[in-house]
């Protein structure tokens, strides 16, 4: 007897509960977005030089950078905002058919990068670089420097808009919203910088520069719980 009261409520345990109440539910996604001036800018310069030998190009090299950078100092700009992103030396070599290739000399170039935080100095500083030797400004960058309160602005805006449609959705259904089962966000987008491009710099000159505005995105799946059960 008691080999046979301990099968029963194993049986029953494996059939379906069919009177378990299963709600509908409803999912929504939804984006935000921030919209701000840019605040920073990143120039993106090089110096090239050319000499008969590699010494000579690096040496020159190091001298002009050396005064790029104490021209960048003297408007604002430290030594922690710039940083090199490349350093190359190659052979400048004459082709002519009716002889062996030579090599002319050789081509040393520097590529830097320097962050801007004023961007009212942003033109005397690409001046300064001109004047003072870079002889390549590649692009200037403009960004952000903090978006975390972006992102807060856009997540509120992707939230309301995400109730908005489950209300507007339940009320053409003839249901309503019981509440919220789960908030999933698909990640916050933030800005590529916007590049102007610039060319080659050859003389001194005042460059006037303007960027637009950045936006920063947020996208959101929330899963809402509507009244009535499923059958």
């Amino acid at each position: 007897m008691r080999a046979l009261f301990l099968a029963i409520p194993l049986a029953l345990a494996g059939l379906p509960v069919f009177a378990q109440d299963m709600r509908p539910t409803m999912t929504i996604s939804a984006t935000g977005a921030a919209t701000a001036s840019p605040d920073q800018a990143v120039v993106h310069f090089g110096v090239e030089t050319t000499g008969h030998n590699a010494q000579l190009a690096m040496s020159e090299n190091a001298e002009k950078m050396t005064a790029v950078f104490d021209a960048l100092g003297k408007v604002g700009v430290g030594s922690e905002d710039i940083a090199t992103s490349g350093l190359s030396m190659h052979p400048r070599i004459e082709h002519d058919k009716n002889r062996e290739p030579r090599i002319l000399g050789y081509s040393v170039s520097n590529q830097v990068s320097a962050t801007i935080d004023d961007l009212g100095s942003l033109g005397v500083a690409l001046d300064a670089l001109v004047s003072s030797g870079a002889n390549q400004i590649r692009s200037v960058s403009f960004g952000i420097s903090d978006t975390s309160e972006l992102e807060a602005e856009a997540r509120r805006d992707a939230a309301q808009s995400a109730r908005a449609k489950a209300e507007a959705y339940a009320e053409a259904l003839g249901t309503e919203i019981l509440g919220i089962i789960s908030v999933s966000e698909g990640g916050a987008h933030k800005p590529m910088p916007y590049q102007a491009q610039m060319m080659r710099a050859e003389s001194a000159m005042a460059v006037p520069v303007s960027a637009s505005d950045i936006d920063v995105t947020v996208s959101l799946n929330v899963v809402f719980e509507l009244s009535g059960a499923m059958e």
